[in-house]
């Protein structure tokens, strides 16, 4: 009988085990007996309560597996406050979360972002390459400078850690800005630029959707073709030119093709107002909608400096489309009577237009800042335009101080 300190469990252990030895030293008397003789003799010698006593000697052994897995499972820790089974499950749940956000960590780090109009790192690409480059070139390492497009500067950026800047996309077109809205009275804006810094310009005004770029309709006229992101520029044949009597470029004759071209395609009388812009003048088209406003409608120009006589700088001219459509339908009647040869082309139009009969109405001050005429003020944020900077990077920080 178990002593009272043994429980049931192990006192029945005990005597199933002697149960089972008993049994293997029958089995060894019968070792060299086969076939039926052995099934007889073991069956004979000891009777079924031995298999009986086995099999309850093997109920007994999974149930105290089954306790001791139950046990081992709702174990405790001393410093723990879940079961193992507990612990075991959240720390799987958790092993499976981190697998996931170190997968998605991996695939945002191989994508790929070239930045866009907005962003920080946008205007720290344009900085980069028509300001940084060109003042401060050692200051980058070999492979970018001036001439590197925007995709290389932003990797650049990348690399260093600088505003933010993501891994760029190497096989799609660089972003530009989104079309400016649609103002009113409506404006069209165009340029006559040559290779070299006027083009730089160019590109430079389409990247920060600038400019000529900022109007409601636009086009660049040139004798070189060239795709100034998206935009092709429109044949014009040769921009030679002399030296005016007013030793400024004896240009007319340049502009009388560039009129002709524009004039006799149609778009232009679908807006109130054409703007010739030249390249090395920053024009912010929101800031003229007020000067044009009260005169939709009527055949007018404006008169744009004063210091000498009153008279329309070059660099920025505007006309109604009104005033357009006198000079397309009696421009052969100037080129009969004015020596436009010898003449700049803001002069020759100027001249032109009066002649036909249109006003030329005087708006000084904040519609052109020219340093040819009272000088040139950047942090004027009223100025519809600021000319000359022939120098792209100089164009740049005029904008800026400006915008």
């Amino acid at each position: 009988m178990p002593s009272a300190r043994e429980s049931p469990d192990k006192a029945r252990l005990l005597y199933y085990q002697k149960a089972a030895r008993d049994t293997e030293e029958s089995q060894e008397e019968t070792r060299d007996i086969e076939g039926d003789e052995v099934l007889a003799s073991r069956s004979s010698d000891h009777g079924p309560w031995k298999i009986v006593a086995l099999i309850a000697l093997l109920a007994t052994a999974v149930g105290m597996a089954g306790v001791a897995g139950r046990r081992m499972l709702n174990y405790k820790a001393p410093d723990a406050r879940e079961p193992v089974w507990l612990q075991l499950a959240a720390h799987r749940d958790a092993t499976k979360h981190a697998s996931a956000a170190a997968a998605a960590a991996s695939t945002a780090s191989t994508k790929c972002h070239s930045a866009v109009a907005g962003e920080a790192c946008y205007g720290a690409v344009l900085w980069h390459k028509w300001i940084g480059t060109i003042e401060n070139p050692g200051a980058y390492p070999k492979g970018v400078w001036r001439g590197s497009n925007r995709t290389v500067i932003q990797q650049f950026l990348h690399e260093t850690n600088q505003s933010d800047c993501p891994r760029p996309c190497q096989n799609e077109p660089y972003p530009i800005p989104p079309p400016a809205p649609k103002g009113s009275p409506s404006i069209y804006c165009f340029s006559v630029a040559r290779p070299g810094p006027e083009m730089d310009t160019m590109h430079l005004q389409r990247q920060t959707g600038s400019g000529i770029f900022a109007c409601d309709g636009f086009g660049v006229y040139s004798d070189v073709d060239v795709d100034i992101q998206g935009i092709r520029t429109i044949p014009i044949g040769s921009t030679a030119s002399g030296v005016s009597v007013d030793n400024t470029a004896a240009n007319s004759q340049v502009f009388m093709r560039t009129w002709l071209t524009l004039l006799n395609n149609n778009d232009w009388w679908h807006y109130d107002f054409i703007a010739k812009v030249d390249p090395d003048a920053i024009l912010f088209p929101e800031r003229v909608r007020p000067h044009l406003s009260w005169h939709v409608g009527a055949p007018v120009f404006f008169l744009n400096c004063a210091k000498w006589k009153p008279a329309m700088y070059g660099a920025l001219e505007v006309f109604s489309k009104q005033a357009l459509g006198k000079y397309h339908a009696q421009h052969w009647s100037c080129e009969h009577s004015l020596p436009f040869w010898s003449w700049g082309e803001d002069k020759y139009m100027a001249g032109c237009l009066e002649m036909l009969g249109v006003q030329a109405l005087q708006d000084y001050g904040n519609f052109l800042h020219d340093e040819r005429c009272w000088g040139v003020d950047c942090g004027n944020k009223a100025a519809v335009a600021f000319h000359s900077f022939k120098a792209v990077n100089n164009w740049y920080r005029c904008y800026l101080s400006s915008k």
